[in-house]
């Protein structure tokens, strides 16, 4: 008796968590194709033939489906940097510590400019929840995504104090850094979308290189390891998702 609770439970359960990841799934549609504004309850109950009630049973409001998005497409880019950073070590102990610190923040420099491919529904979430100056959600939904945002910067955070420690850069707060690069490098990701008019003038991977080679420098990388650091292109190539935006 009691295992065929527990099997409903279960599959009630995982019933109710793939209607959740449908609801998403479909509201993650509605953003890339119309942005924030497109998503609305209405919509998003019409475009997966639902009431509005009935989505109000997995979730409370516009704003906690926005907020679930974010944390996934978190989640997703952090997931990936991970692993990008994790196939970069393999095969890399023949390298001085200088040049391993230097590959890996130059690695996450071209992943985060790749992500148009990667991920592109995700970073376009991302960008457009950024951009937006309104409060999309309230305080505390938006405190709940905090996290999510930390894990990533902290990854971060921890890539740059490594290569302060083994000299490849000067001492320097790691956090500040990390905000510098990361926006940096999404200024010039939103500068792809005028490459169909000046491919050359506006290359993401080129002016990214530039960018990181600039900043790496006035933070007191050697020159001549952090051009080696640019040129290894281990685990760097992106891998297009179908359907991208």
């Amino acid at each position: 008796m009691i295992h065929e609770v527990v099997s409903t439970d279960s599959r009630t359960g995982r019933k109710r968590r793939a209607r959740r990841q449908n609801i998403l799934d479909a509201a993650m549609a509605l953003v890339t194709e119309g942005g924030l504004d497109g998503l609305t309850v209405g919509h998003l109950a019409r475009a997966l033939d639902y009431t509005p009630g009935a989505l109000y049973r997995y979730f409370d409001s516009k704003e906690a489906i926005v907020v679930e998005l974010q944390r996934s497409a978190i989640a997703r880019i952090d997931g990936e940097l991970g692993r990008v950073l994790a196939d970069l070590a393999e095969g890399a102990t023949a390298k001085s510590q200088v040049d391993r610190a230097l590959e890996r923040l130059c690695a996450a420099a071209r992943f985060y400019a790749a992500l148009p491919l990667r991920l592109p529904h995700e970073l376009h979430l991302l960008q457009a929840t950024i951009a937006d100056p309104r409060h999309l959600v309230g305080d505390a939904l938006a405190a709940s995504v905090f996290p999510s945002v930390r894990g990533i910067l902290e990854r971060m955070n921890a890539e740059f104090e490594a290569a302060a420690r083994c000299g490849a850069l000067a001492r320097g707060r790691a956090a500040q850094r990390t905000l510098v690069f990361w926006s940096s490098l999404q200024g010039i990701v939103q500068l792809g979308k005028l490459g169909r008019f000046d491919a050359k003038l506006f290359d993401v991977s080129s002016l990214g290189s530039e960018l990181v080679r600039a900043l790496l420098l006035g933070w007191g990388a050697d020159a001549g390891a952090l051009d080696r650091a640019l040129a290894h292109r281990a685990g760097a190539a992106p891998a297009a998702r179908s359907g991208g935006g």
